[in-house]
């Protein structure tokens, strides 16, 4: 019995009352040589007229109230014209949401960007990736968005409220950081942007983490390493 994370393998042991260990932990994995900076097609920057020197934060999700999108909106209100917001990605909330940005002081810098042929492009725009999902077992793009060398900003898991792995996926102050409020959103996301040397060195960490456990072929190969260790 699988698990991506040790969060969801906990909660369904405790849920299910179930053994501790019941569960193996295998992250998932997604295509390396496909979020790869090789395969970028287009410099997103240059399209929408982005500044090279500008600090650009990225988020992708369904736009459905739950993965908290309003909640990045909010963190760059106040922040300085060299600020920029992509969001990427469709759903129901989409209205509700651009509305929002067209009341943000920041709105001319917000850009809906709905859904995209490569994903590639616009992770590769940014100098950070956020998702900040109320419930999230594992959050494939964040090791989407690690693989390109971007640090990333995940929630705190906070039962019952927010049910999220983050923390099992994006190592504490290391490969980014997780948050509890628009608050602590934004302080970290300026920390960020005031230390560029931070920011380049947790992108090396979350890309050296992603190669190493994220991938299609590491899932295989946790596969297969669980399946022997029950045949011994």
């Amino acid at each position: 019995h699988i698990a991506q994370t040790k969060l969801v393998a906990e909660t369904r042991e405790e849920h299910f009352g179930l053994a501790p260990g019941f569960f193996r932990v295998c992250p998932s994995g997604v295509d390396a040589d496909l979020f790869s900076r090789s395969n970028v097609q287009n410099d997103i920057r240059s399209k929408l007229g982005i500044p090279p020197d500008a600090f650009v934060i990225v988020t992708t999700a369904r736009l459905v109230s739950w993965k908290r999108v309003d909640l990045v909106i909010a963190s760059i209100e106040g922040t300085p014209p060299d600020t920029w917001l992509l969001v990427v990605g469709d759903g129901p909330e989409r209205a509700s949401l651009e509305a929002i940005a067209m009341k943000s002081p920041a709105r001319e810098r917000i850009v809906f960007a709905g859904r995209v042929p490569s994903l590639v492009d616009w992770l590769a725009a940014a100098d950070v990736f956020v998702l900040m999902s109320r419930i999230e077992s594992f959050g494939l793009v964040y090791a989407e968005a690690m693989m390109l060398g971007l640090p990333c900003i995940g929630s705190t898991h906070q039962p019952p409220s927010v049910i999220s792995a983050a923390s099992d996926v994006i190592p504490e102050g290391k490969a980014g950081f997780c948050v509890n409020s628009v608050g602590m959103l934004r302080d970290r996301l300026q920390l960020l942007k005031d230390n560029p040397e931070l920011r380049a060195q947790m992108g090396r960490t979350a890309q050296e983490l992603a190669r190493r456990d994220y991938t299609v072929e590491g899932f295989i190969e946790c596969l297969e390493r669980e399946a022997a260790a029950l045949m011994t």
